[in-house]
């Protein structure tokens, strides 16, 4: 990922809460762009959302549609988690009580490709994604269940354990001296057998399926 600067599309119903974020990324490397992204400018690597009102949501969908290669970090609000779809395409979902330097901080390591999570919600998303993912009951020595179509290899089992982690791909490659499309090839097969659309949904199957983190 580059050095410099991020152009970040930031989301909020609420003029509050949308200038608060701006004010949190003030002076950082992400680079918030005007309103949502112009049209015929660059294309934004980051997505920051607070899904305040439906519309927000409705917001957020439609810039992952326009630019689904942008990382997109949601918020928590007082209307609880976000919607199912969108938990599954988030990066990183945080809590709203995040301070300026908690979410510089989950913003970079989102960009070097690691999942965020805040602290506590881990037990809510699962309950939440538990819909869109296997059901199994397994093995945390050979991941093999019901639900999985093909049993996880014990590579898989390792790197999925790492993902749990919230490790990054050159975390992994270097944990077991192995090449990072090695590595990628591996998440890609897990997510396949997981029925996963990303590595949060992946790290969280891991750990509802007793797979500790590494």
């Amino acid at each position: 990922m580059s050095c410099g600067n991020i152009p970040t599309v930031v989301v909020a119903s609420n003029a509050l809460a949308r200038e608060g974020l701006r004010s949190h990324l003030n002076g950082s490397r992400f680079a918030v762009m005007p309103g949502e992204g112009a049209a015929g400018g660059p294309a934004p690597l980051l997505i920051v959302a607070t899904l305040d009102e439906p519309r927000s949501a409705e917001t957020v969908r439609t810039l992952r549609a326009a630019w689904p290669e942008a990382r997109l970090v949601l918020f928590t609000g007082a209307a609880g988690l976000p919607p199912e779809d969108l938990c599954a395409a988030a990066h990183g979902i945080l809590d709203g009580a995040a301070g300026p330097a908690s979410l510089i901080g989950a913003l970079e390591l989102v960009m070097a490709d690691v999942a965020v999570l805040s602290p506590g919600l881990l037990g809510r998303l699962v309950e939440h994604a538990r819909p869109a993912l296997a059901r199994p009951a397994a093995s945390s020595a050979q991941a093999t269940a019901p639900g999985l179509a093909t049993p996880l290899s014990t590579s898989e089992v390792k790197v999925l354990r790492c993902l749990a982690g919230g490790a990054s791909n050159k975390m992994i490659a270097l944990r077991y001296a192995l090449a990072e499309p090695t590595v990628k090839i591996h998440v890609k097969n897990i997510l396949r057998k997981l029925k996963a659309q990303n590595r949060t949904q992946a790290a969280i199957w891991a750990r509802e399926n007793g797979l500790h983190p590494l």
